[in-house]
């Protein structure tokens, strides 16, 4: 079963390539879309058996970057997804969804200020994007209840 609010959809983009010479992933070429169908499929072992051997052959692929990073929150695993889902923002800044996915990794650490600007900057990119909207309403509640007061 996939975790509530994770977006589980690839961004068909090329990817940049990196200086070193790719190797072509021992899978076919419609493995991203194969594992993200595994992914919203709720098969998450398989899912990510391709996404990794994805990352492992081409380390700039946004998409399963991206996506694996969201699988390693399905499992669990945020400190992982935050690496993972960052690492793909730094190649492509430009992703509502990565962006909604970072905060809703951040905003389930607590992190609700960093959750906030996260939805900010997907927001930015799509105004009407649900999922960022009610993120960053998520994220402003938990910051408002907040009790600034010290504690003795």
């Amino acid at each position: 079963m996939v975790a509530a609010g994770l977006l589980i959809r690839t961004q068909h983009t090329r990817t940049r390539m990196s200086r070193t010479r790719r190797r072509q992933p021992p899978i076919g070429p419609n493995a991203m879309q194969e594992a993200a169908a595994l992914h919203r499929e709720g098969r998450l072992a398989e899912a990510e058996r391709i996404y990794a051997t994805i990352v492992a052959c081409m380390p700039d692929h946004f998409d399963a970057l991206h996506l694996l990073g969201v699988l390693r929150q399905e499992q669990s695993r945020p400190a992982e997804a935050l690496s993972l889902i960052a690492a793909a923002l730094r190649l492509n800044a430009r992703s509502a969804d990565a962006h909604v996915n970072y905060g809703l990794v951040l905003d389930g650490l607590g992190r609700h200020a960093d959750a906030a600007a996260s939805f900010a900057c997907a927001l930015a990119i799509d105004p009407d994007h649900a999922d960022a909207l009610a993120g960053r309403e998520r994220a402003h509640a938990a910051l408002s209840c907040r009790d600034p007061s010290p504690r003795p």
